[in-house]
């Protein structure tokens, strides 16, 4: 059995897939670094998934909260900030949308900086979102 996270990440890289600028690249779980021929690039992180109540009737449940991490990357040169701004400006309204979690999706707001994290520096601007959701107890692979 998957976990809902696992249905939401696919969510949101299929919504974002192909609809920016970045076209396809779009990951989630990329556990190599990325190249500079690989970038601009999406990389999708779930930083936390916090249990905000359980539910006190059966069937037993938790409301939960994730944090997504919506990760642009772009290659280092001068003028870095505006293309991640310009990236990002493309990204926030998709995200508003994403089919089947558009009405728990709440924007957090964004960090910007550079990654030492590649061979290369890079930057990057990390729009964090939350969603919140519902799960049985019995079964944290479907939301209710």
């Amino acid at each position: 059995m998957a976990h809902a996270r696992k249905a939401i990440r696919a969510a949101i890289k299929s919504h974002l897939s192909g609809a920016t600028s970045m076209g396809t690249r779009v990951h989630a779980n990329r556990l190599h670094p990325f190249t500079d021929a690989e970038m601009p690039c999406i990389n999708l992180e779930m930083t936390a998934d916090r249990i905000d109540q359980s539910t006190v009737f059966a069937p037993l449940g938790y409301i939960r909260t994730v944090t997504v991490d919506v990760v642009i990357k772009a290659k280092a040169a001068v003028g870095v900030d505006d293309v991640l701004d310009d990236l990002c400006a493309e990204v926030e309204p998709l995200m508003v949308d994403v089919p089947g979690i558009e009405d728990q999706l709440e924007f957090v707001g964004t960090t910007m900086g550079l990654s030492q994290s590649l061979e290369q520096p890079c930057g990057e601007a990390r729009m964090t979102y939350q969603i919140h959701y519902q799960t049985a107890a019995s079964d944290p692979g479907t939301a209710l």
